[in-house]
């Protein structure tokens, strides 16, 4: 029998994505927005919970993520969270908001 994480390695990013969602929820109320320390896996968690969650929950935590690696002076990750984010965007419908996020996240960059 194969090992719990080659199985999960294997399997695709859409059958993934329930997993990451639940992951991403359960941490999201266990935690202070105010917490720093989990941002970036956060982060991780609902891009990979898209599919799901939608992307309109996954990007505060990008931009959490970027603002938190940014501060840390972990410039490559801040860059790479922006980055996400600004990918994120271009899914999204366009609108007010979306052109508002979109120059913010370009601004940082």
């Amino acid at each position: 029998m194969a090992p719990l994480s080659s199985l999960f390695l294997s399997t695709s990013r859409t059958r993934k994505a329930p997993a990451h969602a639940a992951v991403a929820e359960a941490v999201e109320s266990l935690r202070s927005p105010d917490d720093t320390t989990v941002a970036i896996d956060l982060a991780h968690h609902f891009r990979q919970a898209v599919p799901v969650l939608g992307a309109a929950r996954a990007l505060p935590h990008l931009l959490r993520a970027a603002e938190v690696a940014l501060g840390q002076r972990s410039y490559e990750e801040g860059v790479e969270q922006l980055q996400r984010a600004a990918q994120l965007l271009q899914t999204m419908p366009e609108s007010a908001d979306r052109a508002r996020q979109e120059l913010k996240v370009q601004v940082r960059l």
